[in-house]
């Protein structure tokens, strides 16, 4: 029983960093999304004034 019990909460443990890990990476795609989203938008603005300079 003490096995089991020992092999429960390392399992537990890693579930939790595996749960950690994973939400970290979804926040850095979002990040990532969300940055590229920006600089796009201010390049396009950047163009689109030098051609109303021309």
């Amino acid at each position: 029983m003490d096995n089991f019990l020992a092999f429960g909460g390392s399992f537990l443990q890693y579930v939790v960093i595996f749960v950690i890990l994973v939400a970290i990476a979804v926040f850095g795609v979002f990040t990532g999304i969300a940055l590229r989203k920006r600089k796009d938008a201010k390049e396009l603005a950047l163009h689109e004034d030098k051609k109303e300079e021309k």
